[in-house]
């Protein structure tokens, strides 16, 4: 009942701009034709090589493929020539992200409006003595609510000096003053793209993994399932004592065998921690079974299904793998050169999970660890979803077994980059 999907379609996602090194030999990926893939020299675009697909997949869990994607693809081409805005949603930002994009977007239409009327001239030294005017109009672009039409004719003759000073026509904020060099860079993003231009990457960049060591996160999370996870609710200030001198405790032994100190997480990496935890887990240890249902129990029935695989969900999410191998203590089944061959050691990767559930029987019948959430990571998902696992749970020593398979009559997704590929629905259909 399985797909081999293994043999007609790669395991990782490959790119026009990638270098894919097969066996020493550098090369590009020139298109696929069935089950059968073809590459050019990097260097010498006439020579070329055919190979199945399943021979590649088979060479790269060997260890015999390196793939560096966008390495032919300039840095400006891959930041301002590839980005699709029409998947881009403004609501979809951070509160921050969406006050920073609202006020760039009202200094560029008022740049707008006073080049127009002839106010203002293209050059840094105009612009950078209007800043100050621009920033005060701008403030009409920034009211959060919508105002009456009424006031906003008395507002505007207000402004022009023919009439009183009406009542507030809602929350408004002046925007930050900037160069003028920016706001250019501001209005030729809006000319080419509209809002959505002025969308960056800030809220997507930083290190999202744990500012602490996977023995401070272990200690961290040991005291607080012993003092902050327990019945009769004690408060946060208990834990964060039991915390500090459990470290006090364990930093005294550290520094009798000369090794490294720890340091103390505080009061906010403790809050960040419990806010990780499940929220029924968390109502369960500190209130109780009877009292977590009573207070977390499903207000309606949601949708509802009669038979197994009448409805399979799939999604994809980043997690912070080095924080929760260190709460659950996993560090500890792993030597440092297996961490390393596995890669995690290398706090800086963005490790992403893939998992699907049956909605009638809530067996989890895939789920795929992966470092890039390409259609790769989805297809060897959805090829778990039909196929047996009980070889990975025999290999794990699992004492269930894991044999629950079949094809789903229907596999809800969201409309993730991965899930909307043509691999993936590619292999859905097939």
């Amino acid at each position: 009942m399985a797909l081999d999907v293994f043999n007609h379609f790669p395991s990782f996602y490959m790119g026009e701009h990638d270098r894919i090194t097969i066996d020493g030999w550098a090369a590009r990926f020139a298109g696929s034709s069935g089950t059968l893939m073809e590459f050019m020299d990097a260097d010498d675009p006439t020579i070329t090589e055919v190979f199945a697909i399943g021979d590649i997949n088979r060479m790269n869990a060997a260890g015999k493929i390196k793939h560096e994607p966008g390495f032919f693809l300039h840095k400006l081409e891959c930041a301002a020539g590839l980005r699709d805005f029409d998947e881009e949603s403004i609501a979809d930002l951070p509160e921050k992200e969406q006050d920073r994009v609202n006020g760039q977007y009202a200094l560029v239409r008022v740049y707008f409006e006073e080049r127009e009327a002839g106010r203002l001239k293209v050059n840094d030294d105009d612009i950078a003595d209007a800043m100050q005017q621009l920033r005060f109009l701008a403030e009409d672009y920034l009211i959060a609510n919508l105002p009456d039409p009424e006031v906003a004719e008395q507002y505007k003759k207000w402004k022009a000096g023919t009439g009183p000073k009406p009542k507030s026509m809602g929350k408004a904020s002046i925007p930050e003053h900037c160069s003028p060099r920016a706001l250019r860079g501001w209005a030729s993003a809006v000319k080419k793209h509209g809002k959505k231009g002025l969308i960056g990457n800030v809220s997507k960049q930083g290190n999202i993994n744990s500012y602490y060591s996977a023995d401070e996160n272990e200690l961290m999370m040991q005291v607080i399932r012993d003092s902050y996870l327990i019945m009769g609710h004690p408060p946060l200030s208990k834990a964060l004592k039991d915390l500090k001198m459990a470290f006090i405790k364990e930093n005294g032994q550290r520094l009798e065998e000369g090794r490294p100190l720890l340091r103390t997480p505080g009061r906010d990496a403790v809050r960040r921690t419990i806010n990780k935890l499940d929220k029924f887990f968390v109502k369960v240890k500190r209130y109780g079974a009877k009292e977590a249902m009573r207070k977390m129990r499903a207000v309606q029935k949601g949708l509802t299904h009669s038979r197994p695989l009448e409805r399979v969900e799939m999604d994809e999410w980043k997690i912070d793998l080095f924080t929760i191998m260190a709460n659950c203590g996993l560090f500890q089944l792993f030597s440092a050169k297996e961490q390393e061959n596995l890669g995690l050691l290398d706090r800086t990767r963005r490790w992403w999970l893939v998992a699907a559930i049956d909605c009638r029987t809530r067996y989890i019948l895939g789920k795929v660890l992966t470092c890039n959430p390409k259609a790769s990571g989805a297809i060897r998902c959805l090829k778990m979803v039909v196929s047996d696992k009980g070889d990975i749970a025999n290999g794990a020593g699992a004492v269930s077994p894991w044999s629950m398979f079949g094809k789903p009559e229907v596999l809800a997704t969201d409309n993730g980059t991965a899930f909307k590929s043509n691999a993936f629905t590619n292999a859905c259909a097939d």
